[in-house]
């Protein structure tokens, strides 16, 4: 590996691991409802195929992560995509002159 690489791994592991997100799988594992509660968590939960959710588990395995984590981060920049989209197109509530929800 060289240099670079190695810095910007060192670098990523220390802020991402900073996280502790494994903390947070680790008591909804225990108490699942209870944690929700006191974490203020919501579930999100849909059925996928089969061959998709194999290719989760193997991603978030080799990568060492949970599943929860994976579609947490993927969540929030699919949202935060969204609403760029929407406000570029002037599509917004705003824009739109509704009285909507906040994003």
């Amino acid at each position: 590996m060289d240099f670079e690489s190695l810095i910007r791994y060192k670098a990523l592991s220390q802020r991402y691991t900073s996280a502790n997100s494994g903390l947070v799988d680790h008591f909804i594992q225990q108490d699942g409802e209870a944690v929700e509660k006191q974490l203020g968590l919501k579930k999100v939960q849909f059925l996928v195929s089969a061959p998709l959710h194999k290719e989760l588990q193997d991603v978030c395995g080799y990568l060492g992560m949970s599943q929860r984590e994976f579609l947490e981060s993927m969540l929030s920049e699919a949202l935060t995509k969204a609403w760029a989209i929407v406000q570029a197109e002037n599509a917004d509530p705003e824009s739109l002159g509704l009285t909507g929800e906040a994003h």
